[in-house]
């Protein structure tokens, strides 16, 4: 959760590197910048060296993430990832609330996340394919996304595994592991599930991705 303050200082040092941006709102609830992103990133040989037109909107004392709309129409319909209304899919709020668990970073966030969408469009647009992989959307990439932090073989033991952190309270190495393998958690895949008993921040994102699941399975999404 960003302050007004903190969104404000965060801002002005994004603008500082992306100064084809400006404010074009700004109140208590939402920061908004509109204007031109610059990207400038090679990967394989493959260089993109472009401005898209933007709106990125940053709300303020609020849980929800900032996101970045297409204003120009820059992005193609038929691209699987970009929502209605031109809203882009940047990855799951899963991996984006782990990253930042410590503090969000707008710099950061834009560099890592928006800037590499754009690069990543590109890439698919000439080659077909994604270079840094690809997530679904909805509770199919929220898996995904668990299973790998979780380093699981396997979205149904994904599943299993979300289940057991998110109703045993306690961690205990001695349980059987919840992914299957018949084996004790501690010498199984106990590194990667120990973290979310040791932070409870973790543990709620789970709890709370978790409850979404059910939420959109039971609504058939």
């Amino acid at each position: 959760m960003l302050t007004y303050e903190d969104a404000v200082t965060q801002v002005s040092e994004l603008l500082q590197v992306q100064t084809g941006l400006s404010v074009s709102k700004s109140s208590e609830e939402e920061i908004q910048l509109s204007g031109a992103l610059f990207v400038n990133r090679v990967y394989r040989d493959f260089p993109v060296r472009k401005h898209y037109r933007i709106k990125l909107v940053i709300p303020v004392g609020s849980e929800e993430l900032p996101y970045v709309l297409d204003t120009e129409n820059q992005i193609d319909n038929t691209y699987p990832h970009a929502f209605t209304g031109k809203k882009l899919c940047l990855e799951t709020p899963t991996s984006i609330r782990i990253q930042y668990i410590d503090g969000f970073n707008l710099v950061s966030w834009v560099q890592n996340y928006v800037e590499v969408y754009f690069f990543t469009y590109e890439y698919y647009k000439r080659y077909g394919i994604y270079p840094f992989g690809e997530r679904a959307h909805g509770y199919c990439g929220i898996v995904q996304t668990y299973k790998d932090l979780l380093h699981i073989d396997n979205e149904i033991n994904t599943i299993h595994v979300m289940k057991y952190i998110s109703t045993v309270k306690v961690y205990r190495g001695h349980h059987r592991c919840p992914c299957g393998s018949n084996k004790r958690i501690r010498s199984c895949h106990g590194e990667y599930i120990k973290p979310f008993y040791e932070d409870c921040r973790l543990r709620k994102i789970l709890d709370d991705d978790l409850l979404e699941c059910y939420r959109e399975a039971k609504e058939g999404k």
